[in-house]
């Protein structure tokens, strides 16, 4: 791989590459070739302020700048796909771009469940939380939203639950991923459940847990009304009433840890009641 900072442009081979095609970094050209049939290549242009998560764009966990992260949410994405039988138009796409650099985001014995999600009315939220591979004890939960304006807010106070009826097991791996969430942000009263697309997203990787599910999701909105200590109520009631809300890219990583595997049943366990 080689990169060059200014201006911006990464390269894993020849054909590989990523490069931006103005000075503020907000449009890129990427083009892939695994050496295969499939060749991709598409154009990428920002359609609103980059989103500095966690409101400055630092999420270190030891120390706050020693990881930055930004990203752009809603990119207008252009250009052609080929999977063998010729080049396919692809044109009115919608895409998102995460940056990260720094000296260490996690630590190696860290796992994260991590959302990118693109709502309808134009919102965009980047959602996570941390996870301890020894203990399962989940930290640092952090959502960052921005409106269809470009007006940034953030939250720590995040309501995340497994589905107990989407859970799938890798048929490669042997490890099992909760494919369904509801998470509830109750300052922005807003409940959302989140499904995945198509369950075999796993890849197989180097870092925690040599293995990771990523991949494309379906979001609905929960219609539900909040206490005034802001703990959701009428959840049941809700989950029946709900309606398209847009699209996420979710990430869960460090699940084959067997103290993970715990901590998962126990919560589906208690959704399931």
């Amino acid at each position: 791989a080689t990169v060059v900072s200014a201006p911006f442009h990464l390269a894993y081979g020849e054909e590989n590459t990523l490069a931006a095609t103005n000075a503020t970094n907000t449009a890129f050209d990427l083009s892939l070739n695994a050496g295969g049939p499939d060749k991709i290549h598409l154009t990428l242009v920002s359609q609103k302020p980059a989103m500095a998560v966690g409101g400055k764009g630092e999420t270190g966990l030891k120390r706050a700048n020693d990881m930055y992260y930004f990203s752009l949410t809603r990119c207008a994405v252009a250009g052609t796909v080929d999977t063998g039988a010729g080049p396919e138009k692809i044109t009115g796409g919608l895409g998102w771009f995460d940056h990260q650099w720094g000296n260490s985001w996690v630590a190696s014995n860290n796992g994260w469940d991590w959302w990118g999600t693109q709502l309808d009315d134009g919102t965009d939220i980047l959602f996570f939380r941390q996870r301890d591979l020894a203990t399962g004890r989940v930290f640092f939960p952090l959502a960052t939203f921005m409106d269809k304006d470009g007006h940034q807010s953030v939250t720590r106070n995040i309501v995340f639950t497994p589905d107990p009826k989407a859970l799938w097991k890798s048929a490669k791996s042997g490890v099992t991923y909760p494919l369904g969430w509801d998470v509830t942000f109750p300052e922005e009263n807003l409940s959302l459940h989140i499904t995945a697309k198509v369950q075999d997203q796993e890849m197989p990787i180097l870092g925690p847990g040599a293995g990771i599910w990523e991949g494309v999701c379906q979001v609905d909105r929960l219609r539900a009304s909040f206490n005034a200590d802001g703990t959701q109520a009428m959840v049941q009631e809700s989950r029946s009433v709900k309606y398209n809300a847009g699209v996420a890219y979710m990430e869960l990583v460090g699940y084959s840890s067997p103290a993970v595997k715990k901590q998962v049943m126990k919560a589906v366990v208690a959704k399931g009641k």
